[in-house]
């Protein structure tokens, strides 16, 4: 249940102070999914699920700045949860289907002890209809829990929930 409400809050707050685009992320492992992990602890099927609540900044020549808050639930014997922070650049002026996004981004995961983390990241959006597009994420991430960086590769939807032309809080008048 308090996941749900610091979800909620993380939501009220990226639509109250968003410039232009809210958008949700989710996103899953395919590998773990389907394979399952080649550790000995871990070998059975996982489930790695990423959400993630970006807001999208002004339109400029050749993409727009972003940043987002993100959760991130690894479904391990011990259960791993990680909170992150995310800035980045999408490039969009390139392609009228796909949008290319690099970011970067720190966080705090809790497998029994909490500990400091980092990440940085490229996203492609293949982009499906004008709110719907399908996200391909490789991650590169350093985990407490872990004495090496890891490769994550991600695939999953993001749905773009608000959008400035159609919604605003704070209309000029």
């Amino acid at each position: 249940m308090k996941k749900l409400v610091l979800l909620l809050a993380i939501f009220i707050t990226a639509t109250t102070f968003s410039q232009d685009r809210i958008g949700l992320t989710v996103q899953a492992q395919p590998k773990l999914i389907t394979v399952g992990d080649s550790d000995v602890e871990n070998g059975k099927r996982i489930l790695d699920l990423l959400i993630r609540v970006k807001q999208d900044y002004k339109q400029g020549d050749i993409g727009y700045w972003n940043s987002a808050l993100s959760y991130q639930y690894i479904d391990l014997d011990t259960s791993y949860n990680r909170y992150a922070l995310q800035g980045g650049y999408t490039f969009n002026k390139f392609s009228k289907k796909y949008k290319v996004g690099l970011y970067a981004d720190v966080g705090v995961s809790d497998r029994g002890d909490i500990g400091f983390t980092y990440a940085a990241g490229i996203d492609l959006n293949y982009i499906v209809t004008e709110r719907l597009s399908l996200t391909l994420t490789d991650q590169f991430a350093r985990r407490s829990d872990m004495d090496e960086f890891q490769n994550i590769i991600m695939l999953g939807i993001t749905i773009d929930l608000l959008d400035e032309g159609e919604y605003k809080l704070f209309k000029n008048k």
